[in-house]
């Protein structure tokens, strides 16, 4: 059995044949003149589904259904759907298993639970009377017609693709190798004077801790938008996993250390107890009721014990942790001007940024969210607690990391995320990328409106620079992708043309 992922171009299916390999399997996406090839050259090659496609197709199909369907339209129902889904094509030991799992799911997220008997996943057999649902709307089953019609459906199609999903591969790691070859030789943007692929593929080992082992990194560790590759603009296509976050630590600076690192998905829960390098400042335990004393290496949280660990062990969990959810979105408040720039700090001292941002699809400030959405005479201020007490009717224990992350995911689902789009979503290297407009800012070249939506989207001055030298109208196309006006794309010509 052998695991093939191809792509158009050269003909890998001669080379493997005259190198007399074996293949009976392949899996890979649905690419039809792929898995046509192959037939021709191996015969009866069987071809199966790649996890990761199949889960992707899941995911979009939920995220089209959701626009007509408000009940759908929180990613923590769309999140449970999706995990029916693959428990039921994934848990099954043959074509039959899949075919009565997948027929399980609309009934039961619709509360009958007759097929549910022999289903580890549904727990409602257990205690029928106190059954709720922990994803789904106030805990109640579903309740449109319509909706149900579109997920009987989506089951109806993926039942008769059962015999693919069967004993389903992964593809992970080519496609991890088609990333790194198209960051550092990109065929998307034809441009002039690519460097060499065999030159540009240098790669480095680094040991990052017991969690990850051995991991390929790019030697630009430090500055990961220093690659061939020009950002695009973000599209939210609905795939993407909500990850919600929040950082306590030693004092106000962007330098502060951490001492604690919370974060919940819509399946998964994290948190971390940071042993801090430096003393917590009085005003900041008195906020946050974490003490530390070096003398005894112990921690306490309002009174309490708990154990901390190194701020390193801290990242890497917490990128292991980002790396099981599906295209990670990082969501906080004001975590622009503050979680993310402690965060980056820590990263690039412990050469994870490099990870991280490979990890981590961007992030988004809530507290942005709400000034640009929220009209000024709606509320009295956009703190989080203020926010969560007008709009979910609730009061928590705030500075907390646990208790924030919770609030701002309720805060989330009932009022933010239909306000959220695409132009809302700043990459990881956002400060980065604003840094190296500086000199531009003070030579008033540019303003800085239009920096920040450059820099929003990870493209850097490097980056445009780049574009410049590759193609005479590359720079212009850029600025153009990312809606920067005419004006301001006439003046940043001018300034590279100055420049050569």
């Amino acid at each position: 059995m052998g695991l093939v992922k191809s792509h158009g171009g050269h003909g890998n299916g001669p080379h493997i044949k005259d190198r007399e390999c074996e293949i009976n399997v392949i899996h890979a996406d649905n690419d039809a003149s792929t898995t046509a090839r192959l037939e021709v050259e191996f015969g009866n090659i069987q071809k199966k589904d790649d996890q990761n496609h199949v889960k992707k197709g899941l995911s979009t199909s939920l995220y089209n259904i959701s626009k007509s369907y408000k009940e759908l339209q929180k990613d923590e129902t769309k999140q449970y759907i999706l995990r029916c889904f693959m428990y039921a094509i994934k848990g099954g030991d043959n074509e039959d298993d899949i075919k009565m799992g997948l027929q399980r799911i609309v009934p039961h997220i619709f509360g009958s639970h007759e097929n549910c008997k022999d289903a580890d996943w549904c727990s409602y057999h257990q205690n029928p009377e106190k059954f709720m649902y922990k994803s789904l709307p106030n805990g109640k089953p579903l309740k449109s017609e319509g909706l149900k019609v579109e997920l009987n459906n989506l089951v109806t199609k993926m039942i008769g693709r059962s015999n693919s999903l069967n004993d389903l591969g992964s593809t992970q790691s080519n496609e991890s190798f088609n990333q790194l070859v198209s960051v550092k030789a990109p065929k998307s943007r034809s441009m002039k004077q690519q460097t060499s692929l065999q030159g540009n593929l240098q790669w480095q080992f680094r040991l990052e801790g017991k969690t990850y082992g051995s991991q390929m990194e790019f030697d630009q560790q430090q500055d990961p938008e220093l690659t061939t590759e020009i950002p695009l603009p973000f599209n939210l296509d609905g795939t993407e996993c909500k990850v919600f976050f929040d950082l306590e630590t030693t004092g106000l600076g962007r330098n502060s250390d951490i001492i604690q690192i919370a974060a919940k998905s819509y399946s998964n829960n994290f948190n971390r107890y940071v042993v801090p390098r430096v003393d917590i400042q009085i005003e900041a335990s008195k906020i946050t009721g974490i003490t530390y004393s070096h003398g005894t290496n112990k921690m306490y949280v309002r009174g309490q014990i708990v154990e901390p660990v190194s701020i390193h062990k801290a990242l890497l969990d917490f990128i292991q942790f980002l790396k099981e959810q599906n295209q990670p979105i990082v969501l906080g408040h004001n975590i622009c001007n503050f979680d993310i720039p402690v965060i980056v700090n820590k990263l690039k001292e412990y050469n994870l940024f490099s990870t991280f941002a490979e990890t981590v699809k961007g992030f988004i400030d809530t507290m942005k969210v709400a000034r640009k959405y929220i009209p000024k005479h709606d509320v009295e201020n956009y703190k989080q607690q203020t926010l969560v007490q007008q709009f979910v009717g609730e009061n928590y224990l705030a500075h907390n990391a646990i208790e924030d992350v919770n609030s701002l995911k309720t805060l989330y689902d009932n009022k933010l995320a239909l306000l959220v789009k695409s132009d809302d979503v700043f990459a990881i290297s956002y400060h980065n990328c604003m840094d190296s407009y500086s000199g531009l800012l003070s030579s008033k070249i540019v303003s800085r409106p239009v920096c920040m939506q450059l820099a929003k989207d990870g493209i850097s001055l490097k980056h445009l620079k780049l574009a410049s030298v590759r193609d005479v109208n590359g720079l212009k196309f850029v600025l153009q992708d990312h809606k920067i006006p005419p004006k301001s794309v006439k003046c940043i010509q001018d300034y590279f043309q100055t420049e050569e």
